[in-house]
């Protein structure tokens, strides 16, 4: 709370100047940077830092949701190299049902590899999309920096305006009282 109170006494001089300003041009930047100011105050973010926020969220996601298949492959090796057992296996096909077993067995195998092949396909279209997110989380980034660096230049030249006047004011109320005397 105090600091929202340092704020707006940091603005009442702003608030000042904007109503006793008389150019138009100086005013329009006075109130351009008023806005900035209670924007700032409010936590209210643009539109590249709301853009950088919702594509890191979606980054951030994705690589969750990449995480769980990281062991995919594994998986596929382990079920392979089990369907080889099974059929290298002597004992497992014998008897009346043999044929009906070794049938299943190569069904359940096709079954599974296409199932794979289906995960790394959907795997493979989600990292292109991952690899877009952070290509525009990137560029976001570069916008929010940028956009921030503009308005720390464009506080500089406000300050430099606000100095410039102070010093022409204190010059001509120089100018007058050599006047007067």
């Amino acid at each position: 709370m105090i600091a929202y109170a340092n704020k707006f006494a940091e603005l009442r001089p702003l608030f000042v100047k904007v109503y006793q300003n008389k150019r138009r041009s100086n005013m329009a930047s006075l109130l351009e940077r008023l806005k900035y100011i209670i924007e700032d105050i409010f936590g209210k973010k643009t539109y590249a830092e709301s853009q950088r926020d919702k594509y890191k969220k979606v980054v951030r996601n994705l690589e969750k949701e990449l995480k769980k298949t990281d062991n995919l492959s594994d998986v596929m090796d382990q079920l392979a190299t089990d369907f080889n057992t099974m059929e290298m296996n002597p004992d497992s096909a014998q008897g009346k049902l043999s044929d009906t077993f070794v049938t299943k067995e190569s069904e359940n195998r096709e079954a599974v590899e296409k199932l794979g092949a289906d995960f790394k396909e959907i795997i493979a279209e989600v990292k292109s999309k991952l690899e877009f997110a952070r290509d525009e989380y990137n560029y976001w980034c570069d916008e929010a920096k940028r956009e921030d660096d503009e308005m720390k230049i464009y506080q500089q030249q406000y300050y430099e305006e606000e100095e410039r006047l102070r010093r022409e004011a204190a010059e001509e109320e120089a100018r007058r009282k050599r006047e007067a005397s």
